[in-house]
């Protein structure tokens, strides 16, 4: 597998070859060079994420959480040895567990954009069936890898109702910390609660809030913590109460109600009379408060705002221990809790985005049948030639997954294309200026300067670019022929600009070249996507006009810069041929 992606970008290009879809076994894909490169390559963006782990430096990673931990452990459990000495030190399977969340979600989202690279046979619609074949078997794998640590995968969503979300949250605080729910001191939690509404200045300005406070602690203590309902429905009960301060909320409505009506009444005969009636009342109005909160355990939860309540219910039980031990060590278990407890329900990025979203059959190393393109010119357009066989020419493609998502690192574009170089016509005439400049006896002398040639001629960009060819690192780069609309195209794609394979072929429909093709061909446009800076220098963007055996050959060079990853840059030589 190779991975490129510009400068210090998140979004990236994974391309991986035929001899991947060989791993039989999930052992033999943990110990394939495709899997060490990718895992090693996103763990600095994984365990970032991870607070266990932040601080931690990368080496101290990758020898407790490497691919020789989660390869003893899966081998450990196939083999039905024992998981001693295998992440068993304190945290280290949650954690573990953690890192391979933040891997599903990273390596299936839209920035990490996957292509399978075959190499192309005479049978097409055999290759084509390979590189859908190639992408089940990826997937299986790391399926597998999930499933051995008991984790979701390809999860499409689900809205949960809130009692089934506390329910997971108290059997996942149970598997990560090792405590039970009946360690939790529940009652000295709601006199906390209870208190907090005692003391806050909104409720003691009520003159009915001190002697009603009791009323309140009576009936949590009669409806909440009684042995019949359950401890989950102690603990779900509590949280609905907490939650978006509801209860306090009601409460505080219906107590101001009354202290209105209290307050408006000037004989203090009738005032006595009413509040006892009140007080008489109110142990039924608050069972109907609570009632009317209980009632709220059955709200489904959106996709929206899984993240936001999967964190409240995390933090609460979180607090009920660090309360109930008066410690505040549990907090460190607050990620981690949150994150176990959404992925439950969670739509997950391998539910949406295939392992391999485009494939690609490739033509390399080949003899070309002409040799214009070597003799032309003294070998001026040789580098052609040798940039499509050391890198290969793409014959045909198979998008793989149907919709493909991508992220860009830029959404406009930003470089205007400019010509760089001067034609026959413009040198003509600013000789012909030269010459008449000294012609006259009072010429200024500015006239020199005015004439003076500030942009080279196109050769001068033709040996820039085939010293680039003569370099170049061929893992790095892949050819593609475009022969639609009105000229022959040749793009040679930075593999970090392949993704947008999935656009053209979008827009251009199905297109297979031959190995003949290839042999013979001579392009009329040469389009570059990701050439480095010094190709051109200034500006970012630019083209210029190489003589070649069928007239002009335009040539775009496009720079590897975050601000130039954009579709239109790519798609412009179509659109322009259109017009």
């Amino acid at each position: 597998v190779t991975i490129n992606a510009i400068s210090e970008s998140k979004n990236a290009v994974f391309e991986f070859y035929e001899n991947i879809g060989q791993c039989a076994t999930i052992q033999d894909f943990i110990k394939s060079k495709a899997f060490t490169k990718i895992y090693e390559n996103l763990m600095p963006q994984i365990y970032k994420k991870i607070p266990q782990i932040s601080h931690l430096s990368f080496d101290t990673i990758l020898a407790r959480y490497g691919k020789a931990s989660i390869l003893k452990f899966i081998e450990n459990k196939l083999d039905y040895q024992p998981n001693s000495y295998s992440l068993d030190g304190v945290d280290e399977l949650t954690t573990m567990k953690e890192i391979l969340i933040e891997l599903e979600d990273i390596l299936f989202s839209d920035s990490k954009f996957k292509i399978m690279a075959l190499n192309a046979s005479k049978d097409i619609a055999a290759d084509q069936q390979k590189l859908e074949g190639a992408n089940m078997i990826l997937k299986k794998h790391i399926r597998e890898l999930m499933i051995h640590f008991n984790l979701p995968f390809e999860n499409v969503g689900i809205e949960p109702s809130i009692r089934e979300l506390v329910n997971t949250g108290i059997e996942q605080f149970q598997d990560i910390s090792g405590i039970s729910a009946k360690q939790f001191g529940l009652k000295s939690y709601l006199e906390a609660f209870v208190r907090n509404i005692r003391l806050s200045e909104k409720f003691r300005s009520l003159s009915l809030s001190e002697r009603n406070i009791g009323l309140i602690l009576n009936l949590f203590t009669e409806q909440i913590l009684s042995e019949q309902i359950g401890l989950n429905n102690s603990i779900l009960y509590i949280y609905l109460l907490k939650r978006k301060n509801h209860f306090e909320n009601l409460i505080f409505s219906r107590l101001s109600l009354y202290d209105q009506e209290l307050s408006g009444l000037d004989d203090d005969e009738v005032k006595l009379f009413i509040d006892n009636f009140i007080s008489k009342i109110l142990n039924e109005d608050l069972k109907a408060v609570l009632n009317e909160v209980i009632a709220q355990k059955e709200v489904k939860i959106t996709q929206k705002e899984l993240h936001k309540e999967s964190r409240a219910v995390s933090m609460m039980l979180i607090d009920i221990i660090n309360n109930t031990r008066a410690t505040e060590y549990y907090s460190r278990y607050t990620h981690t809790l949150l994150r176990f407890v959404e992925t439950v329900y969670k739509a997950q990025n391998s539910g949406i985005n295939e392992m391999i979203q485009h494939g690609v059959t490739v033509y390399k190393d080949f003899e070309m049948k002409s040799d214009a393109l070597e003799t032309y010119n003294n070998g001026s357009l040789k580098w052609i030639k040798d940039v499509m066989t050391k890198c290969g020419v793409i014959s045909s493609e198979q998008p793989v997954q149907i919709h493909t998502r991508k992220a860009t690192d830029a959404k406009k574009r930003e470089y205007a294309f400019h010509k760089v170089d001067l034609t026959e016509e413009e040198i003509q005439l600013r000789e012909e200026n030269k010459k008449a400049a000294k012609a006259k006896k009072d010429a200024s002398p500015n006239e020199y300067i005015k004439n003076l040639a500030t942009k080279p001629q196109a050769s001068f960009f033709g040996n820039r670019i085939a010293k680039f060819v003569e370099h170049i690192d061929a893992q790095d780069y892949r050819c593609k022929i475009v022969d639609k609309g009105l000229f022959k195209e040749l793009v040679i794609f930075q593999k970090t600009y392949m993704k947008y394979l999935s656009d053209n072929y979008r827009l251009l429909g199905p297109d297979i070249t031959s190995l003949e093709e290839i042999q013979n061909f001579i392009p009329d446009v040469v389009h570059v996507l990701g050439a480095p800076t010094k190709v051109l220098s200034f500006p970012k963007v630019g083209y210029f006009d190489l003589d070649g055996p069928n007239g002009k050959i335009k040539t775009l060079i496009g720079p590897l810069d975050n601000k130039a990853d954009y579709f239109g840059n790519v798609k412009k030589p179509q659109f322009d041929s259109n017009q």
